[in-house]
């Protein structure tokens, strides 16, 4: 059943509130809803200058403010790898969706990925990284939290 991004956020002031980070999980969520033949021929022009695809609902005069922002968020899924552009030259214009983004079917994964970019495995010490970050990218952040300390005070004592 196709998922529009009327039903997902009717409220048109809740839509623009949004940053483009979190209004790119609305729009991944409408997208992965699509019938199969329509997600092989995605693009962002017609995504956002259709406006029997996306914004009918919405108030005619609010129309090009909801296209900016859906627009922004659009480029936040291309820059983060959600969308590739299709190889065949019949479809250069198009895109499809990577491997990640055919991971990401809703809001909640675009969030826990989100999550993830915020603490880079590289960023920890290696025998904190071991038992911690795989915690933490799952969400388990007090869990987390409590083994990266308790890791500390090992290596403190010893």
């Amino acid at each position: 059943m196709v998922r529009s991004v009327y039903s997902l956020v009717p409220s048109v002031e809740a839509l623009l509130a949004l940053e483009p980070e979190e209004l790119a999980g609305v729009l991944m969520e409408h997208l992965q809803s699509l019938p199969e033949n329509e997600t092989r021929r995605i693009n962002w022009y017609n995504a956002l200058y259709d406006p029997s695809q996306m914004f009918l609902e919405y108030p005619a005069e609010k129309r090009q403010e909801i296209r900016d922002a859906v627009l922004e968020a659009w480029m936040w899924l291309e820059r983060e790898g959600m969308f590739v552009p299709r190889a065949d030259e019949a479809s250069r214009n198009f895109y499809r969706f990577s491997r990640r983004g055919k991971r990401m079917k809703s809001r909640s994964d675009i969030s826990a990925y989100r999550g993830q970019q915020v603490l880079r495995r590289e960023q920890l010490h290696p025998r904190i990284a071991a038992d911690v970050w795989a915690l933490f990218v799952r969400g388990k952040y007090d869990t987390a939290v409590f083994e990266a300390f308790e890791e500390v005070e090992v290596f403190v004592e010893t």
